[in-house]
């Protein structure tokens, strides 16, 4: 084979391989927005369900409001969250939320993080916040966010959370 034929071959097969990686790698039309708010729960119920303390399977249900920075109640909130593992001192909780805005929108996430787990009476009771920020999956959503992909981070300042989510469109 020619020499000029095999470089230009190579050449081509570099250019092509190029365009294909940065058209699959980038997606101009995909936004990023970030969405922040405070969850302020109302309610909150701990089913135990095995044996007394934690343990894998115990139940996790919370609702509340959302604020904005200004303290203006913006929407609610539901969380379910189940313990899938205990760990020496922690346990580690699948969380599933729904974000739901006053203007009917909302934003669907999920994941795990663990938790401290403090003893009363003997028994490993569950502190309640994350002493890390959760940082949670957006898995869709409703109405404008109903294609929404990205995450949330949320970071406890006590007595509330601190959602700032990074939603891509």
């Amino acid at each position: 084979m020619d020499r000029r034929l095999t470089i230009s071959a190579v050449a081509l097969a570099f250019v092509l391989t190029s365009a294909l990686t940065s058209s699959c790698s980038t997606n101009p039309s995909v936004k990023t927005t970030s969405v922040q708010f405070d969850v302020v729960p109302t309610e909150r119920k701990v089913v135990d369900t095995g044996e007394s303390g934690a343990s894998m399977g115990d139940s996790l249900s919370s609702n509340g409001d959302l604020k904005n920075h200004n303290g203006e109640v913006i929407g609610r909130y539901s969380m379910h969250g189940f313990t899938t593992q205990i760990m020496p001192g922690r346990e580690e909780r699948f969380l599933n939320i729904e974000y739901e805005f006053s203007n009917g929108d909302a934003i669907e996430a999920q994941g795990s993080n663990d938790y401290p787990l403090t003893m009363s009476s003997g028994q490993a009771t569950v502190d309640g916040h994350a002493d890390d920020n959760l940082i949670l999956g957006i898995v869709g959503g409703i109405g404008n966010y109903d294609t929404a992909r990205g995450s949330c981070e949320l970071t406890y300042e006590a007595p509330n959370y601190h959602a700032n989510c990074a939603v891509k469109q």
